[in-house]
């Protein structure tokens, strides 16, 4: 018998936020199924297989099978074990990109077909006497009566989010359901839902963004219901596709700000992350800072609708059209050209592909300076949310090369900054 307590507190966490509206007393880990009658619902490991029957005996009529992958001990995700074809569907939300994850989906795909036998010490049940407040949400807004459901429990930094895959019993899926884990995530779930209803009124991007099913609190947080976006993955390199998307967000919202607006902005933000990068980065920071100054002190910057997260994993093709997901970080005033350094910039740190930004076919030294302003304003972020080390060490060796590049050029190159013009246009 698997003890309760072995679960992870953000397995716990996940379900009693999903399953219990987050009330803390809305699940019981238990060890066996209770022999009286019980309010709250139950969580037990699967360890036999006379769970199922024994459930329905005890009136559990209301139960979700889940596999928890990789593992009991280092859970992302939990899908649904009730049928092969669920355990594979639940794994759609996770575009593969890298080989690791294309491998790692194909092999739990194909465990699935056989029935590994090494998931029954790594499964659990939820069931309860009463139906769960989620299905009853979900079939009043999909009328599905028996909605299943995939977790994803993201990633452990500051704003860690659980994102729930909602699907009929056959897989077909109904839409995406997102749940604070943390204080930060439930800001930025509201985030969302408030930019996604901005967005769908917008006749020029709603073909292009999830529709908001459902928003609103949910126990101590908030609930974002959003519709999927079916479609094969963007693109791993800028396309025609990408750029049709960018103009249509500009057009939609566009402002010009001075470029010494945008260098006093980045550095509040290295302000705000405090000493979470180190001394040697900040002086590093502001190095950039200066350098940038230097180069946009008479430039205006085009700013306008930015997505915040532009990367392929946040985006579909669909009937010829580039749509975008996971809008938690759009800005309205953001530089036009960031979501394309940032697109650039993830995929060469992430997935080893493309030139970074210096692949650009214009890399004037107005555009290096926006970048390095980007570059700072990203690691901030990434400080702040206690991420990889490793994504802010691909930032400072991006920074730290602009900057040699930066000051090689400017004895034998005038500057466009000090003659006036804009950038971003």
């Amino acid at each position: 018998m698997i003890e309760t307590n072995q679960y992870t507190e953000t397995v716990k966490r996940a379900l009693r936020v999903l399953f219990g509206g987050g009330s803390p007393d809305s699940l019981v880990f238990s060890p066996q199924v209770p022999k009286h009658s019980a309010s709250a619902g139950i969580v037990m490991a699967d360890s036999s297989s006379d769970i199922s029957r024994s459930l329905s005996a005890g009136g559990y009529r209301f139960a979700h099978r889940f596999a928890l992958l990789p593992s009991r001990e280092r859970t992302r995700w939990l899908v649904p074990r009730n049928e092969d074809c669920q355990i594979v569907n639940g794994l759609e939300m996770y575009p593969s990109f890298s080989i690791r994850a294309t491998v790692y989906k194909s092999f739990a795909s194909r465990m699935a077909a056989m029935g590994w036998p090494g998931w029954a010490g790594n499964s659990l049940w939820v069931a309860s006497q009463q139906r769960f407040p989620i299905e009853g949400l979900v079939e009043d807004l999909t009328g599905e009566t028996r909605p299943q459901f995939s977790l994803s429990l993201g990633t452990a930094v500051s704003s860690r989010k659980l994102t729930v895959q909602v699907m009929r019993r056959n897989g077909e899926i109904l839409g995406y359901i997102k749940l604070p884990l943390t204080e930060k995530a439930n800001a930025r779930i509201r985030a969302e839902a408030a930019t996604l209803e901005k967005l769908n009124a917008d006749p020029r991007l709603r073909a292009r963004v999830p529709a908001v099913l459902h928003a609103a609190k949910w126990g101590s947080g908030h609930l974002l219901f959003q519709s999927p976006i079916m479609g094969d993955p963007g693109p791993t390199h800028l396309t025609v596709y990408h750029q049709q998307a960018l103009n249509e967000m500009h057009s939609a919202h566009s402002a010009v700000k001075p470029g010494m607006c945008l260098v006093r902005e980045t550095s509040e933000k290295i302000s705000a992350a405090g000493n979470r990068l180190g001394p040697k980065w900040d002086l590093l920071a502001q190095e950039a800072l200066r350098a940038a100054a230097q180069e946009l002190s008479e430039t205006s910057v085009r700013c306008g609708l930015g997505h915040g997260d532009f990367t392929p994993w946040n985006t579909r093709i669909r009937d010829g059209l580039l749509c975008l997901v996971d809008w938690e970080m759009a800005s309205w005033e953001a530089p036009v050209l960031w979501d394309t350094f940032h697109f650039l910039a993830q995929t060469k740190s992430l997935l080893q592909q493309g030139a970074g930004a210096e692949g650009l076919a214009d890399f004037t030294n107005q555009k290096r300076a926006l970048y390095m302003l980007y570059l700072v304003s990203s690691a901030s972020h990434l400080a702040e949310e206690a991420s990889q080390s490793f994504d802010i060490s691909f930032r400072e060796a991006q920074l730290r090369e602009q900057l040699r590049a930066l000051s090689a050029s400017l004895p034998n190159t005038a500057s466009f900054a000090a003659r006036g013009g804009s950038v971003g246009i």
